[in-house]
């Protein structure tokens, strides 16, 4: 039970992190400061997968990181289609 609540609180706080974050207006400062909260989301035992969602869904990440997602998506499934009709 404790373990599951200071998991909660810590998401808050990572997800808290992340709004601050999506507030910068440098893109540089603001991938820096995204970068940084990974990591500390990963120590605090986080997976890869659920820590992205959480500060894109905060807007952490910024305009180009969607964009960038979204082409990598288009690109494999360019690759997936491109596969299957060989």
């Amino acid at each position: 039970m404790i373990t599951e609540a200071s998991r909660k609180a810590n998401k808050l706080h990572i997800m808290h992190s992340a709004k601050q974050i999506a507030k910068e207006k440098d893109s540089e400062e603001r991938e820096r400061q995204a970068k940084d909260l990974e990591k500390k989301a990963k120590k605090m035992g986080f997976g890869r997968a659920e820590i992205e969602k959480i500060l894109d869904d905060q807007g952490a990440y910024g305009e180009e990181y969607k964009m960038n997602k979204v082409r990598e998506e288009a690109e494999n499934m360019h690759n997936y289609l491109s596969l299957i009709h060989i």
